[in-house]
């Protein structure tokens, strides 16, 4: 039996219930409307009775009146009544427009019944009309009392036969509507009759099909339900306003970490997992996939939850960082888009071991960079880089070790770390290992963001040990290189008394050529110094990472771009001179000079105030010595802008802690417009060699 013949006897009864109701409710809606016209007739026709009476009230008070304005007023009332009651008494008879008991206009449907009481009162009314017209059109109705006397009389003979006729009116209308009420009333109760006969057969019906429904129904629920509870993936319907269906597979909570998701929005529920980019993204897809315009098969590739990152909580507490993948199919009803059936996998296993392959595919090209980088390195350069990029680790595995007990105290920690990432940032750079140089950039960016935290603490620094690590792993891939490139010819901890600085000229050199292309300068960069040149191996170290800096900032803060020179009158070509001769009481001398700008003393004077490091008038009475004392000052930087080479204030106190911990001395001498020299005292106790 198929649907139309198994509901045939169901169709046929609400089909006639319909008619039924339709059929009543024109009958009641005319009738009614009939009703109310009925009640204003009837209303109507007692305001004639009553405007009966008043017209001859109103003759017999203008008889009576012995004062003008009495009679005036009479006469008013009367000109009123006498209106009224001509226009409803012509409104009975026609039909049209009158004015209601409310003084509303209302519209008097023509009375059907007492039709000769009507024409008889119409006949009485003439005569009475042209009495009337004939009084209170004279010029001065109030002395024409001729024509009142006349009205008078014809009131006393006529009224009360005009009153009997509007008496029969009221009664013949009142019956019509007791009538059309009754009838109304049968109506109504045949119409429940027949409903309550079709309700029951209805009733009788639809219980038996739905005991056969039900058992067809338990029948298929058990094998979706087998269907649902054994599918791997998470399966759901969303409607159009993306909520979720009841049925689902049974591994769909599980998947989504999300308990009782029936009945909740999709989108609801992806606030807890996803970023709110993701959120705003995914609403516009599924938008996109409800419309009737776009192709199904064109949305698969913009989907953006076809691999989305989520994050949901354990068991335990923690939060466990997941990979889904959400697919979407429209369901039809009759042609017509009704939900999206939605798929959903852990693809966390997938996703991490094409992670894994892409990292190993990118620590290879790096190790293949790094290795044609240092195929034109020389030994001692290798050894160096490594063993100072080691311990600058190990020294900042230490700080962050121990976290700060303070804000003061974790910023003082920050401070260190970046000092030396911004040193490992520069042996990288003059050796040009971009990966490292990067990774260190990165990390100086982490820390920049840190120092803008207002409430600091140290579970704040944490982000920075997974850095670290990532550090570590590079640097053992550059040890690795090394060994098998057998280039390192001595152990890593080995030393000499003194150690020549010609490695350093070479990277000083480098780095003056990347910093110039990166600032967008033109420099010309030379070495007044022998290669024989050495000092005690201790400072080693500390002079290269000085002497770097140095070069780095006679170009960023020094060096004017090729423009600014050329309106000065200066070359395009800027000039930065490394000079080493040997100092007093057997010291050396190290000096970077340039012939850019010079040191703008009032520009330092306002970055102070500015940065706090002295109030205004502090600042106005600083001696040029002060000011540029000021220049070694942590987190001072005269730049306005933060580049990769300077702007951060880090720079200056590097120079003058490393020079410290070797027992040197930093010196600072500036011209303006002309430019600045820095010189660096070391103590030699093993001669310089020229």
């Amino acid at each position: 039996m198929n649907g139309s013949s198994k509901y045939r006897g169901l169709f046929v009864a609400m089909t006639v219930f319909l008619l039924v109701i339709a059929v009543v409710a024109g009958l009641n809606f005319y009738i009614a409307t009939r009703v109310d016209q009925d009640a204003v007739s009837v209303n109507l026709s007692g305001r004639q009775r009553m405007l009966s009476q008043r017209i001859a009230k109103t003759i017999f008070l203008a008889q009576q009146a012995k004062e003008e304005a009495e009679r005036i007023a009479a006469i008013e009332e009367l000109r009123g009544a006498v209106k009224l009651f001509d226009t409803t008494l012509s409104g009975f008879r026609t039909g049209g427009e009158v004015t209601g008991g409310d003084g509303k206009p209302v519209v008097l449907a023509k009375a059907p019944v007492a039709l000769d009481a009507i024409s008889d009162a119409v006949n009485l009314w003439s005569g009475y009309q042209k009495l009337l017209g004939d009084f209170l059109d004279s010029p001065a109705p109030a002395q024409n009392d001729a024509a009142l006397n006349s009205l008078g009389v014809y009131a006393r003979t006529n009224n009360v036969k005009i009153l009997q006729l509007m008496n029969d009116l009221t009664t013949a209308l009142e019956r019509q509507a007791q009538q059309r009420a009754a009838t109304l009333r049968v109506i109504q109760l045949t119409a429940i009759v027949i409903a309550l006969s079709l309700f029951a057969y209805v009733v009788f019906f639809s219980l038996r099909n739905l005991r056969r429904a039900d058992t067809e129904l338990v029948a298929a629920k058990a094998e979706t339900d087998n269907i649902l509870s054994t599918v791997k993936d998470g399966l759901f319907l969303v409607d159009r306003e993306l909520t979720i269906g009841q049925q689902q597979s049974k591994s769909l909570e599980q998947i989504l970490g999300v308990k009782s998701v029936a009945g909740r929005n999709l989108l609801d529920v992806l606030a807890r997992m996803v970023p709110e980019k993701t959120q705003a993204t995914a609403k516009s897809f599924l938008e996109l996939l409800f419309g009737e315009r776009v192709k199904e098969s064109l949305m698969g590739e913009v989907n953006p939850l076809k691999e989305v990152e989520v994050s949901t909580p354990t068991e335990d507490g923690r939060i466990a960082t997941r990979y889904l993948a959400f697919q979407f199919r429209r369901v039809l009803t009759d042609g017509q888009l009704t939900h999206l059936l939605v798929s959903t996998a852990d693809v966390t296993s997938e996703v991490e071991l094409r992670q894994e392959l892409d990292r190993a595919k990118r620590r290879g090209e790096q190790q293949i960079t790094l290795l044609t980088k240092m195929m034109h390195l020389g030994n001692d350069e290798l050894v160096e880089f490594i063993d100072k990029m080691n311990r600058g680790l190990d020294e900042m595995n230490g700080i962050l070790a121990t976290a700060g007990t303070s804000r003061q105290g974790t910023m003082g920690k920050l401070a260190q770390v970046y000092r030396i990432v911004h040193t490992i940032k520069g042996d990288a750079a003059a050796l040009d290992f971009e990966p490292i140089e990067s990774w260190a950039h990165q990390i100086e960016d982490q820390v920049a963001k840190l120092r803008g935290h207002e409430n600091l603490a140290g579970s704040d620094l944490l982000p920075l040990t997974v850095s670290l690590r990532d550090m570590y792993q590079q640097l053992e891939g550059v040890r690795e290189m090394v060994d098998r490139l057998g280039q390192v010819r001595r152990s890593l901890d080995s030393g000499r008394p003194a150690r020549r600085l010609a490695p350093v000229w070479n990277k000083a050199e480098m780095i003056a050529r990347k910093v110039a292309d990166r600032e967008q300068k033109r420099v010309e960069f030379s070495i007044n110094a022998s290669h024989d040149v050495e000092i005690p191996d201790t400072a080693y170290h500390e002079v290269s990472d000085a002497l770097v800096q140095l070069v780095r900032n006679a170009i960023v803060h020094g060096i004017e771009p090729p423009q600014v020179r050329t309106a000065e009158g200066k070359p395009a070509i800027g000039r930065v001179v490394l000079t080493v001769r040997p100092g007093t009481n057997r010291n050396i001398e190290i000096a970077v000079e340039d012939d850019g700008r010079g040191i703008d003393l009032e520009r330092v004077r306002d970055k102070a105030i500015t940065l706090g490091l002295a109030s205004r008038q502090q600042a106005q009475a600083m001696m040029p010595k002060d000011l540029v004392r000021l220049l070694f000052s942590s987190g001072f930087s005269t730049k306005d802008d933060v580049t990769e080479d300077g702007g951060r204030g880090v720079g200056l106190d590097v120079v003058e802690q490393s020079i410290a911990r070797v027992g040197g001395r930093v010196a600072v001498g500036s011209k303006p417009g002309q430019g600045s020299r820095f010189t660096l005292t070391i103590p030699q106790t093993s001669g310089v060699s020229a």
